[in-house]
């Protein structure tokens, strides 16, 4: 049950740097979208930094950098593997940070999926590692390869990989049902709506832990406090007499100190330098000399 418990996990984020990138409400858009990526890496980092791994895959970009194009260029056509698996760290989140909203080219889901799934694969053949794939999308591009859908679908069953989609300005599942009737003309869809039923079908293969819900579900349970899992080991161990009998006594710590982990000393450019400034408790807008 321990075991289960503290499993490690392989989670890779695929980040859709298309959403909305007209107007000041895509510029919202990609802002929650970025804070919600920020969140799932800063309670990595705060509570699994030495036993989950982290990847990030940005679609749309305008290039291209991803191992499926390398060897075959036609295929994964902008997508860009950020960041492998690997520890989280700082430089996660500076990556999201530093990552441009773009629209030009789109981000094609199963692509994506197919690259996300690669990363896994790599990573994670044959070692104890549970598989997550967390899609934040708004699913507004036309997917270029629908034939790869039940092959994409196969893979990640194969593998075990449970997949969470973030929906930007998704449609709610049941209201679309109701405006459009269950034997609505799947032509006259948009090609978001077609996305969305697609996801939607794929989760639902997928198993119970996989699923889309909307970006604003998804913050206020990253939101909510959670405890962090240890491995119990004893502190001490001792025997307990009593007469004749003698017990085996084992003690556990109940709690412990803790910290946060510590940000990188240095960078490529050289070690931080560290300049110290000091205002008024009355007047905090002024300055005043150390």
């Amino acid at each position: 049950m321990a075991d289960a418990k503290l499993q490690k996990e392989a989670l890779v984020i695929a980040l859709d740097v298309g959403i909305g990138s007209s107007g000041a409400k895509g510029s919202s858009d990609f802002a929650l979208a970025k804070d919600f990526c920020n969140n799932i890496i800063q309670q990595k980092i705060l509570f699994h930094p030495k036993t989950d791994e982290v990847g990030l895959v940005l679609g749309g970009t305008p290039g291209t950098l991803n191992s499926i194009h390398t060897s075959d260029p036609n295929s994964a056509k902008n997508i860009t593997v950020s960041r492998p698996l690997m520890s989280p760290c700082m430089d996660f989140l500076k990556a999201v940070e530093e990552a441009e909203c773009n629209n030009d080219h789109g981000l094609d889901i199963l692509d994506t999926l197919v690259v996300a799934a690669d990363l896994l694969h790599q990573r994670c053949d044959g070692k104890k590692f549970s598989r997550t794939i967390y899609l934040v999308t708004a699913a507004a591009v036309q997917v270029r390869r629908k034939e790869l859908l039940d092959k994409v679908k196969d893979g990640l069953k194969s593998q075990n990989v449970n997949l969470i989609v973030i929906g930007i300005n998704f449609e709610d599942p049941d209201e679309a049902d109701d405006e459009d009737g269950e034997d609505s003309d799947w032509n006259a869809m948009s090609d978001k709506q077609k996305n969305e039923k697609i996801l939607r079908w794929m989760c639902g293969e997928l198993g119970d832990d996989s699923g889309v819900i909307c970006v604003a579900e998804a913050q206020y349970a990253n939101t909510e406090l959670r405890k962090r899992m240890i491995t119990q080991r004893t502190s001490s161990r001792c025997v307990l007499s009593i007469g004749e009998i003698e017990i085996p006594v084992h003690m556990f710590t109940k709690s412990m100190l803790t910290r946060p982990p510590t940000m990188k000393r240095s960078t490529a450019k050289g070690d931080f330098t560290v300049e110290k400034r000091y205002f008024s408790v009355s007047a905090p807008d002024k300055e005043i000399a150390s």
